[in-house]
């Protein structure tokens, strides 16, 4: 697949979904690929505003600030991915719950699972 082709790809999957933080993040790694980081910066901004946890967006703004000659804000960038990979690490690293899910496992499309109990009635019912 091309470059356009990948750009033309996420371009559509972000139009309909401007709150999905993947979307942004592929977006911007294909832009930043077409050496277009000022384009990109925006994008993982708003990935982070949607889910500030994302690691791979924090690395990826890191980047970006690399390529756009601002060293600060790219060191900042990094310290704050390796802060959330440590996290999902230590996460990653608990014993399954009783579903037998892991607690990363859960998490799904930048949110958590949403777990009913029996005999136990949510705010929504």
């Amino acid at each position: 697949m091309t470059c356009k082709e990948a750009y033309d790809r996420y371009a559509r999957a972000v139009e309909p979904q401007p709150c999905d933080p993947e979307a942004s993040i592929g977006l911007a790694k294909v832009l930043m690929s077409m050496d277009q980081p000022e384009k990109a910066e925006p994008l993982l901004k708003r990935a982070l505003q949607l889910d500030p946890t994302r690691a791979v967006a924090h690395f990826r703004l890191s980047t970006v600030y690399r390529q756009m000659g601002r060293p600060a804000d790219a060191k900042h960038a990094l310290e704050e991915y390796q802060r959330y990979k440590d996290v999902k690490d230590r996460l990653g690293a608990l014993p399954p719950d009783a579903s037998g899910t892991s607690p990363e496992r859960q998490r799904r499309g930048g949110s958590w699972k949403i777990v009913k109990f029996p005999g136990i009635r949510s705010a929504e019912t």
